[in-house]
């Protein structure tokens, strides 16, 4: 195989994993005078949900032949640095670039040739960079560099076996050694402990450990005899590690559907810090589910982002929109148990977390456009962008810069011809008297709704957070949910701009429960009472083929009904929306 052809292989297997196709009542106490409310949130309320600007926008490579390759680091307030990856037989390399605040190259230093793919970049405690992938030495090397902060190779390592091995993701720990999480499919050379069956598509995920200066401390293969692969690492507050991937494999709980062993479930692995397994959960439903990003919170647990097509398993929260593939987004303790899980309509790659503690992700939707959605600690979305530049864009990272907007990377592609993508989203600054607030009021069994302004919007509720059903359009300013939901019941005010997205109020919550209907007695001979209703409450009675045999309104606590007539068999009973089945003897 020449070397050509070889790389492209490589290369496509590794775009192909980095894309992924197809892609109850508790009322609030307040004093509720509508008017003096409205004016202090108009006046006191923090933020509004609503989708930063695009600041600038640039493509970059000459005759479509550029990627990038890495995440964006900001590197001082007026410069950010990126691994960016130039095809051709003349400047063909991989280039440490330095950028300035509106995306102009000011520096780029060639570190490689294309002999190496670059797949994962992260900035060390004394300023200097760490970059790791894959050489193409035999079948394929873990690689990792070291460079200053110009870009000058400190050092650089291969290691691995006699088949493929690569890194996907790499950090520096707090005792300044370094620690990678990837792929292997060796059993010989610097691995060992394989779990692999002895074919082609079988691998482990593989976490090593290394010195500052690139010499092995341990390494560790986790997985079954199948396809495992980890892709993203972080460090614990207890010093441990935890990593997340896919699994094929016979690992503990994984969900196998009928047999087909070949679909893959997201799993975590916690490892302490001398390489020692302290856990490891599998976590999906019956399809594919990977997990592809994660990051720590300020409660000492974890954000992981990834993707899914089940509708099953630990899957409570599921997309309804049209894509095959939801985005995934779970956040879990020390132990591994879930706090909550929400799915969102695209393919999540990346998330990090912003300064105010919420959490930013980049990802695509089933038409390759850019999604880029802040959410808050609760997984509630706070707002979305949608970019479209191209046929195909590859959304890559996305950075919270110092300014408080947020810089979007990746590659665009048409018709072949690739050009790095870089997006700059404005600061959302917004001034007080303009923000949009909707302030929720639960009085007796109904919901009060009002906001501050007179522009249309949509009245959207959600028992989930997630999917949000509409209430009403309009151009008023209140609206009353006569029915709200038994549960939880979330409110949002979402409002079109004239650029095509969308902003949304703060989201509002009720608690509230409906009161449980009882029948007594049952099964009834003569007649029966039903209580948990109120006044003003439809009774009916129906057969089991849906013919109502009674119907009357109810002015008290409980109604007594005569089934004495009825013929015996079974009935049911509705108060609004609840319904209970009666027998008759």
């Amino acid at each position: 195989m020449t070397f050509i052809y070889k790389y492209a292989i490589i290369y496509t297997n590794y775009i192909y994993n980095k894309i992924i196709t197809k892609m109850k009542k508790v009322t609030k106490v307040v004093a509720f005078a509508v008017t003096l409310i409205l004016a202090i949130t108009t006046l006191s309320y923090s933020g509004k949900a609503q989708a930063p600007n695009i600041q600038w926008q640039k493509k970059i490579g000459l005759n479509g032949n550029s990627t990038i390759t890495s995440q964006v680091i900001q590197k001082s307030n007026n410069q950010y640095v990126s691994i960016e990856e130039v095809f051709g037989p003349i400047s063909g390399g991989i280039y440490f670039t330095t950028r300035d605040s509106v995306g102009n190259i000011q520096m780029q230093n060639m570190i490689h040739n294309t002999s190496c793919v670059v797949m994962a970049f992260t900035k060390t405690f004394n300023n200097e960079y760490l970059i790791a992938g894959e050489s193409f030495i035999g079948l394929g090397d873990a690689w990792v560099t070291r460079i200053d902060s110009v870009g000058n190779i400190l050092w650089e390592k291969s290691l691995g076996g006699s088949k493929e091995d690569l890194v996907w993701s790499i950090i520096e720990t707090t005792d300044h050694n370094i620690v990678f999480a990837g792929t292997t499919k060796s059993n010989d050379g610097d691995v060992s402990g394989n779990h692999w069956s002895n074919t082609s598509q079988s691998s482990d995920m593989w976490i090593v450990k290394l010195t500052g200066s690139g010499s092995l401390i341990w390494q560790k293969c986790v997985g079954g005899d199948s396809a495992d692969q980890a892709y993203s690492i972080t460090e614990t507050i207890s010093n441990d590690y935890l990593v997340v991937g896919s699994t094929q494999g016979d690992l503990p709980g994984y969900h196998i559907w009928s047999g087909f062993k070949w679909l893959t479930d997201g799993v975590i692995v916690k490892i302490d810090s001398s390489g020692n397994t302290r856990w490891l959960k599998c976590l999906g439903g019956k399809n594919n589910d990977e997990l592809r990003s994660v990051t720590k919170t300020n409660d000492g647990n974890f954000i992981i982002a990834g993707t899914t097509s089940s509708k099953d398993g630990d899957l409570t929260s599921v997309y309804t929109g049209t894509p095959n593939e939801d985005g995934w987004i779970i956040k879990i303790n020390d132990t591994g148990n879930i706090i909550w899980q929400k799915c969102y309509g695209f393919f999540i790659k990346y998330i990090t977390k912003t300064k105010n503690s919420d959490f930013i992700t980049i990802g695509l939707d089933s038409a390759a456009n850019y999604q880029c959605v802040k959410i808050d600690s609760t997984g509630l979305l706070q707002w979305q962008k949608s970019i479209k530049d191209s046929v195909y864009d590859n959304a890559l990272s996305v950075l919270e810069t110092s300014d408080g907007g947020y810089l979007l990377s990746g590659t665009s592609d048409n018709k072949g011809m690739s050009q790095i993508l870089i997006v700059k989203l404005s600061p959302q600054t917004v001034l007080a008297l303009d923000r949009l607030h909707l302030n929720a009021v639960l009085e007796k069994d109904i919901v009060q709704l009002h906001w501050n302004s007179t522009e249309r919007v949509i009245l959207q509720r959600s028992s989930t957070g997630t999917d949000w059903e509409q209430l009403v359009q309009t151009s008023t300013t209140s609206y009353t949910d006569e029915k709200p939901l038994d549960g939880i019941s979330y409110y949002r005010l979402k409002v079109l701009e004239n650029d095509g997205n969308f902003h949304y109020s703060n989201i509002e919550k009720i608690l509230y429960h409906l009161n449980e209907i009882s029948v007594y007695p049952n099964p009834v001979q003569s007649s029966c009472t039903i209580s948990g209703i109120k006044s003003g409450d439809i009774v009916q009675v129906s057969d089991m083929q849906g013919r109502v045999l009674f119907s009357k309104v109810s002015f008290d606590s409980m109604m007594c009904v005569d089934m004495s007539a009825y013929t015996k068999g079974l009935y049911v009973i509705k108060v609004n929306n609840q319904s209970t089945k009666v027998i008759k003897k």
